[in-house]
């Protein structure tokens, strides 16, 4: 006969394997579907050229790119769909930095209607994916996606006016090993004598001596040495919008 020790030791093992099968089942996550893409057999995007085509039902596609680590470029990814604005039945878009489930999500939105963009989340050098995936079976999405190459500015942050000078604060750009602030009072021309200009590797520039109660024009640049020594723009550089503040 089987003793009293033994039948709750097998008692206590069947419990435990009931609990360790009900963690696993809830370990899994809803969204199997998505686990399920087909990452090496991605089609790869050529940067600038849209890329059309259909989804149907709750199948996926998936698209990979390459970023590049040119100074002052980045990189912003669009998205067209005929899906409805519904989260339940729209079709949906992720980035990914990677083939991770769990961590390589970058972003995760509804594509419905109009162009969705995403700006400058990337990071330069990877490969990155691209996965729509519909969300009812019993629709058809047709879609339109592109991964455009972007220029980057120096922007300015801000402009404070004090007593006869102008303090300006202005972005971080890859590449820049310095930034050139060009000053004037409104009305006179960029590139005459009129024109005060800084070169600086900081990121606040003042600029004294202006005359109090007139209004002053700021841009902002980056640039770096080229290969001979010589500074230039950092590539696709551009100036920045122009800021205008009234000194005190």
């Amino acid at each position: 006969m089987t003793s009293v020790k033994q039948r709750i030791s097998r008692l206590v093992i069947a419990l435990m394997t009931a609990i360790l099968a009900v963690g696993m089942i809830a370990a899994v996550p809803a969204d199997v579907h998505a686990q399920g893409v087909d990452y090496y057999g991605a089609k790869t995007l050529a940067l600038n050229t849209p890329e059309e085509g259909t989804i149907k039902g709750a199948d996926n596609a998936c698209y990979s790119f390459k970023t590049t680590r040119v100074p002052g470029m980045n990189y912003r990814v669009v998205v067209w769909s005929d899906g409805p604005d519904n989260a339940a039945t729209g079709l949906w878009a992720e980035i990914r930095k990677g083939q991770n489930y769990d961590y390589d999500r970058i972003t995760h939105f509804l594509v419905s209607g109009t162009e969705t963009e995403l700006f400058d989340d990337l990071r330069l050098g990877n490969t990155h994916y691209i996965v729509l995936e519909g969300n009812s079976a019993q629709n058809t999405y047709d879609y339109r996606v592109e991964v455009k190459t972007i220029k980057k500015r120096a922007n300015i942050i801000k402009c404070v006016a004090g007593k006869k000078k102008i303090t300006v604060d202005y972005r971080k750009m890859n590449g820049a090993q310095r930034y050139q602030i060009q000053c004037k009072r409104v009305g006179k021309k960029w590139g005459t004598s009129a024109v005060k200009t800084i070169n600086t590797s900081k990121l606040r520039t003042t600029i004294t001596k202006r005359l109090s109660g007139k209004k002053y024009n700021i841009r902002v640049r980056a640039q770096h040495r080229n290969a001979n020594g010589k500074w230039v723009n950092v590539p696709s550089s551009k100036w920045s919008k122009v800021k205008t503040v009234k000194v005190k």
